[in-house]
């Protein structure tokens, strides 16, 4: 299963590969070069994780009303918004509460991170009523685990342009018979009809 890696983590990775190779660079023979390479290593570290937390939204969870819908903080206000990516279960649907918990339990006790799928012409770090976000919790993408334990569907009107892995999982959980793939004969409905 392919993941997304926690950018934080990334710019950990990059940094420490920087200062590897200034040390092969420059072999610290002066008086000042470890000083240097040190204050370098740092530098680095500061601008790759504020590169890294580029394009995240700052805000809290509130609450979990489906597996594809959550109520967030968002400046002093609540907010709700979608899970990219999928369709949670509708309702009157039997996993519609396996679902929903499964969801809000992947966000209890983790870090979350909410990444806008398109920025357009909005201003930078603000959300809107009803905008599908990605989602991660502990630097795992939700939609990616809903999918492969077959909790959610696909979202219709992006199918055709999620990641491979959101296929794959969704693919996989379909054959497997999982969740909301148990029984198709639900009158050929799908998950959020």
């Amino acid at each position: 299963m392919h993941t997304h890696i926690n950018p934080s983590l990334q710019a950990y990775l990059l940094t420490a590969f920087l200062l590897v190779l200034l040390a092969v660079v420059l072999h610290p023979h002066g008086q000042y070069a470890i000083s240097l390479m040190v204050a370098g290593a740092l530098l680095a570290y500061v601008l790759l994780a504020t590169l890294g937390q580029a394009g995240r939204v700052a805000c809290r969870l509130a609450s979990v009303e489906a597996a594809d819908t959550l109520t967030l903080l968002h400046k002093g206000r609540k907010v709700r918004v979608r899970v990219y990516g999928i369709q949670a279960p509708d309702r009157n649907h039997p996993m519609f509460e396996a679902s929903r918990q499964a969801l809000e339990q992947y966000l209890q006790g983790q870090e979350l991170a909410f990444l806008p799928t398109h920025q357009g012409n909005k201003r930078a770090g603000r959300i809107s009523r009803d905008e599908r976000l990605m989602v991660f919790a502990g630097g795992w993408d939700v939609a990616l685990l809903l999918l492969a334990e077959g909790y959610v569907g696909l979202q219709p009107d992006v199918a055709s342009t999620l990641p491979e892995a959101y296929l794959d999982a969704h693919t996989t959980a379909q054959d497997a018979a999982t969740g909301i793939h148990a029984d198709d004969s639900n009158n050929g409905q799908k998950p959020g009809a």
